[in-house]
C-alpha cells in the first residue's frame, strides 16, 4: 500500500501530557494513533523540520503498535512526500505549503489541511490564504463541521468581493472543502463497573446520587460559562426534588479562573455538589465517564468547532446535554443520544465593533472570543427540563446511553473516519492525475513565491559584486589549515551550521584549493554530493574567514 500522505509532525502539537491541554492536542494525537493503525499506509511518512523530529515520529507510532517502516520528508527530502502523494498537515494552513510544493511542481503532491479553531486572527488569514496562493483543485480544507464550513465560505466570498473590487478579479480557484468529522477510538471509553465504584468512592458519590460531568478546559470566557449550567441543574434539582453531583473534569488557567469556578460554585451548593478533577491526567480523561450518568458541556464560545468531548461522552455510553452550537449540532441527534439546547447570539453586524478591536490590536484573542461569549445565550428553560428529565427517569438515561454508543461507533470511531480520509485522498490523486493545467504555473527563472524573493536577489544592489560562477578562487596565503582553526571558533562564525557544508567538506573544499584556483563551476563538478546552494555558501564562508580569496 502507498505511503497516502507524509503527515505533518510537530511533536508537541500530538501530546496531551503538558500543562496545557486543548483539544487540537487530543484530537491529533487521536488521529495520529488511528493512522498508524488503520491506514495501511506503507511506509508511514512524516513531514518534519529535522531528523529528531523524524525519529521521535518513528517511536510515537510505534508505541500506537505499529511495526511497519516510517519515513521522513522535509524541505531537501521531497522524495518521500512525493511517493507519498500527499502533505496532510494538523492544521489549515494548506497556503502556505503550496509555495514550497511550487518550486518542485505543482502536480507532485496535494496538500491537505483540517480546521480547529477557526476564530484566532493567525487562522483566519490561513484560510483568507486560500485566495491568493496557489492551491489547487487537488488540494483540500477540511471542515470538521457543517457549521465550519459555514465560516469558511463566509470568509472565502468576502475575498473574492474584496478581490473583485480591488483589482478586477474575476477567476477565483479554491481547494476542495469536504465536511468530514473528527474520530475517537471508542473502545478507549468503555466504562466498566470498577472504574465507576472506583471514581464514586474517591469523590465521595453515592451509588444512588445522580452526577453529571463536563469534561472541558475550565475558562469562563474561553469554552463555556459555568453560570447557566448551574442555573440550569439548580432549576432541574429543585424541581426533580434531589441534589445533583456535578463533576467538572479540566484544568484552569491561572488561580483566578479557580477561585471564580469556587466562587460560583458556593452559591449553589444547596442543590449541586461540585467536584473538580485534573482533566489533564491520563486516567481521568479516559476513566472518568464511569463516573457519572449524564454528561454535559453548553459551549457558548466561538473557539469551538466540533467539540471532541460530547462523542467521547457519547462512546462511554452517556446521554449528552449540550449547547445546540457548531459541531455539536452534527454529532448529537436531539432525543436519541441526548438534547441539543437552543443557543442564540446578536444579529450578523452587530459585532462590527469586535472585529475592529480584534484587527487592530486593542483586544488579543482572549478578548475577542470572550466579548463574543458574552453576549451568547444557552436557553436555560429548555436546558432544566432536559436535566430534569435525565435525572428523574433512570430508564431514560440508560435508552439514550445505549443509542449514544451505538452513534458513536457507527458514525464516529477511528477507523471509520479514516476511512473517509483515505476515499478524499483518493479523489485528490484522481484530480492530480486528470488534471491538464493548473493555477499559476511557475515561470522559469521566476521566484516561486513572489513576495519572498531569494535575499541575493531582493538585495543584489547591497554588494560591491556577487561572487560569479567563473570567478577564480584562491587559497589565501598564511590562512587557517583547516575550518576548525576559523578564529572565534566554529560555533561563533555559523549561523545556520545546517546550511552550510559540515566542516569535513569544508576542509576537502580547502585541499582543492591548495592543489591550485577553482571557480564555481569547476568545484561544483568536484563535488556533486553537495548542494550547489549548500556548496556556493560555504565558498563565501571560507572567504569570510580569511581561508580564501578571489582573483578580480
Amino acid at each position: 500500500m502507498p505511503g497516502l500522505a507524509a503527515l505533518q509532525y510537530v511533536s508537541t502539537e500530538f501530546d496531551t501530557t503538558g500543562p496545557r491541554l486543548l483539544g487540537r492536542h487530543s484530537a491529533s494525537e487521536g488521529f495520529l494513533k488511528a493512522w498508524a493503525r488503520h491506514a495501511g499506509a506503507d511506509p508511514l511518512t512524516c513531514w518534519t523540520h529535522n531528523a529528531a523530529e523524524g525519529e521521535h515520529f518513528a517511536k510515537k507510532v510505534a508505541a500506537f503498535g505499529s511495526t511497519g517502516a516510517t519515513a521522513r520528508a522535509g524541505i531537501g527530502a521531497e522524495r518521500a512526500l512525493i511517493e507519498a502523494g500527499a502533505l496532510w498537515l494538523a492544521d489549515p494552513s494548506v497556503g502556505a505549503f503550496t509555495w514550497h510544493r511550487r518550486a518542485h511542481g505543482q502536480k507532485l503532491w496535494s496538500i491537505v489541511g483540517i480546521t480547529h479553531t477557526t476564530a484566532s486572527d493567525n487562522t483566519m488569514d490561513r484560510i483568507a490564504a486560500l485566495m491568493t496562493t496557489p492551491v489547487q483543485s487537488w488540494d483540500a480544507l477540511i471542515c470538521t463541521s457543517k457549521s465550519v464550513l459555514a465560516t469558511v465560505t463566509t470568509m472565502l466570498e468576502a475575498q473574492k468581493e474584496y478581490f473583485a473590487a480591488r483589482l478586477g478579479a474575476q477567476r477565483f480557484d479554491t481547494c476542495q472543502l469536504p465536511v468530514i468529522p473528527l474520530g475517537v477510538h471508542c473502545d478507549d471509553f468503555a466504562t466498566t463497573p470498577e472504574n465507576r465504584t472506583r471514581w464514586r468512592e474517591e469523590l465521595g458519590i453515592p451509588e444512588d446520587a445522580v452526577a453529571i460531568l463536563q469534561v472541558a478546559r475550565l475558562a469562563l470566557f474561553g469554552k463555556a460559562h459555568p453560570v447557566p449550567l448551574y442555573l440550569a441543574l439548580d432549576a432541574a434539582a429543585r424541581k426533580a426534588g434531589r441534589k445533583v453531583h456535578l463533576i467538572l473534569a479540566g484544568w484552569f488557567s491561572s488561580p483566578q479562573q479557580e477561585a471564580a469556578f469556587q466562587a460560583i460554585a458556593d452559591q449553589f451548593a444547596e442543590t449541586i455538589v461540585t467536584h473538580v478533577v485534573d482533566g489533564r491526567r491520563a486516567d481521568v480523561r479516559r476513566t472518568i465517564w464511569a463516573a457519572a450518568d449524564i454528561f454535559t458541556l453548553l459551549v457558548d464560545n466561538i473557539q469551538e468547532t466540533f467539540g471532541l468531548a460530547p462523542v467521547e461522552a457519547m462512546a462511554a455510553g452517556l446521554p449528552v446535554v449540550v449547547s445546540d452550537w457548531d459541531g455539536f449540532r452534527d454529532t448529537v441527534a436531539h432525543g436519541e443520544t441526548g438534547f441539543l439546547i437552543p443557543t442564540m447570539q446578536p444579529l450578523p453586524g452587530a459585532g462590527s465593533h469586535l472585529t475592529l478591536r480584534y484587527a487592530l490590536g486593542i483586544d488579543e484573542y482572549n478578548g475577542y472570543i470572550g466579548a463574543a461569549a458574552q453576549s451568547t445565550s444557552i436557553d436555560l428553560a429548555h436546558a432544566a427540563e432536559a436535566f430534569e428529565a435525565l435525572i428523574t427517569d433512570a430508564t431514560l438515561r440508560a435508552a439514550m446511553g445505549h443509542a449514544a454508543r451505538r452513534h458513536a461507533r457507527r458514525l464516529y470511531d477511528w477507523p471509520v473516519v479514516i476511512g473517509q480520509y483515505r476515499d478524499l485522498l483518493g479523489e485528490l490523486a484522481e484530480r492530480r492525475k486528470a488534471a491538464t493545467g493548473e493555477t499559476a504555473p511557475l515561470a522559469a527563472g521566476k521566484p516561486f513565491r513572489p513576495d519572498r524573493g531569494d535575499p541575493y536577489t531582493l538585495f543584489e544592489s547591497y554588494p560591491t559584486a556577487p561572487l560569479g560562477f567563473d570567478l577564480p578562487i584562491r587559497r589565501l596565503p598564511g590562512g587557517p589549515a583547516e575550518a576548525a582553526a576559523v578564529a572565534g571558533g566554529l560555533e561563533m562564525t555559523m549561523a545556520a551550521p545546517h546550511l552550510l557544508p559540515a566542516p569535513a567538506r569544508l576542509d576537502a573544499i580547502l585541499a582543492r584549493l591548495d592543489a591550485g584556483d577553482a571557480t564555481l563551476r569547476t568545484l561544483f563538478d568536484a563535488f556533486p554530493e553537495i548542494n550547489r546552494r549548500i556548496l556556493t555558501a560555504g565558498v563565501m564562508w571560507l572567504i569570510k574567514y580569511g581561508f580564501a580569496t578571489t582573483a578580480r
